[in-house]
C-alpha cells in the first residue's frame, strides 16, 4: 500500500497530486511535510485542502486511457471522444483553463464494452465554453467493484475555441 498526498486551495475541486508516500512494512504512522505547490513556497494565511488516498499497489488500474479527439463546436460544446479498453470501467472527464491546475470533473462515461465512447462538454467548472479560449482535457480511468481502484491520468490534450 502507498498513500498519495492532493492539495487544493479549493474544497471541491482543483487538487493536484503532490507526493506518494510508500509504505513500509510495521510502520503504522507516516509523515510528510508540504513546502512547495506549484513550486511556490506555501502562504502564512492562506487556507489549503489536503486529501489523501491509500492505494493498493496490486490494483491500481495500470493502463491510461487514450484521448481519441476533442474539438470546439460553434455552438460552445466540446464534443470529447475516447478509447475504451475494458468493461466495467468508469471514465472521469475534467476540463481546466490552465493546463497543471484547476481541473474540474465535468463528466462521466460508464463503459459497456465498446472500444470507443464520448461525451459533450458545455462547462468548464461554472462557466460556459466560450470562443477564444484554450481548454486542457483529461481523463481518469476508475473502476468501482467494491473498492474505487484509479488509473492514471491520460495526457492532457489542448483544445482552442476559434
Amino acid at each position: 500500500t502507498s498513500y498519495e498526498v492532493y492539495l487544493s486551495t479549493s474544497k471541491n475541486s482543483g487538487y493536484q497530486k503532490i507526493k506518494t508516500v510508500k509504505a513500509v512494512s510495521g510502520k503504522s504512522v507516516y509523515s510528510y511535510t508540504i513546502q512547495k505547490w506549484n513550486g511556490k513556497a506555501l502562504k502564512k494565511g492562506k487556507k489549503y485542502y489536503i486529501k489523501i488516498r491509500a492505494v493498493n499497489g496490486t490494483a491500481q488500474l495500470s493502463k491510461q486511457t487514450t484521448v481519441k479527439s476533442v474539438k470546439c463546436k460553434k455552438n460552445g460544446k466540446l464534443p470529447v471522444s475516447i478509447k475504451g479498453d475494458q468493461k466495467n470501467l468508469s471514465y472521469q472527464i475534467s476540463v481546466s483553463l490552465k493546463k497543471k491546475t484547476g481541473y474540474k470533473k465535468v463528466g462521466t462515461i460508464t463503459e459497456t464494452g465498446k472500444k470507443k465512447y464520448s461525451t459533450t462538454i458545455s462547462k468548464c467548472g461554472s462557466s460556459k465554453v466560450k470562443k477564444g479560449k484554450k481548454y486542457y482535457v483529461r481523463v481518469l480511468t476508475t473502476r468501482d467493484d467494491g473498492n474505487y481502484v484509479y488509473g492514471p491520468y491520460s495526457k492532457v490534450v489542448t483544445v482552442k475555441c476559434k
